[in-house]
């Protein structure tokens, strides 16, 4: 489950539109393992971004302010991500789209250290400059990946 926002946020946030949206054969029953789904992959696209200058999951439990901006933040994604993987995916409305994006281009300026998130530190560089490591699929270790290391 998501370390910012909640099943119950999410329907919050999506209203009479949740049991649509998550509903993969009728757009009619609500389907909270396609909801939870949807958490799973906008805290994704919000850990690959805030991971390169803060370890994630960002513990926002001493600072109310970062915990509602965290929140919004993944619900504005988790918006848009129920509405594409939706049967109705092709009507999405303009603001949840306009929304999603506003959120990604807040992330990328975060990750270039334009914008600060508020009451954490950034993680230090290593020697090698490497910050931290987040998102993408996680590795699968078989002898054809292990080949040349």
């Amino acid at each position: 489950m998501s370390s910012y926002a909640t099943l119950d946020d999410l329907k919050d946030e999506l209203g009479v539109w949740y049991a649509r949206l998550t509903d993969r054969v009728d757009a009619e029953v609500a389907d909270d393992d396609t909801g939870a789904s949807i958490l799973v992959d906008a805290e994704s696209e919000m850990n690959k971004h805030l991971g390169t200058r803060y370890a994630v999951p960002v513990d926002a439990s001493s600072s109310v302010a970062l915990a509602e901006i965290l929140k919004s933040s993944t619900l504005r994604i988790a918006a848009h991500v129920a509405w594409l993987k939706s049967l109705l995916r092709k009507t999405e409305p303009r603001d949840t789209k306009r929304l999603h994006d506003e959120v990604i281009l807040w992330l990328k300026d975060v990750a270039n250290g334009k914008e600060p998130l508020p009451d954490v530190v950034p993680l230090t560089s290593s020697p090698t400059g490497v910050k931290s490591v987040s998102g993408g699929d996680p590795a699968v270790w078989t002898p054809q990946a292990m080949e040349g290391i």
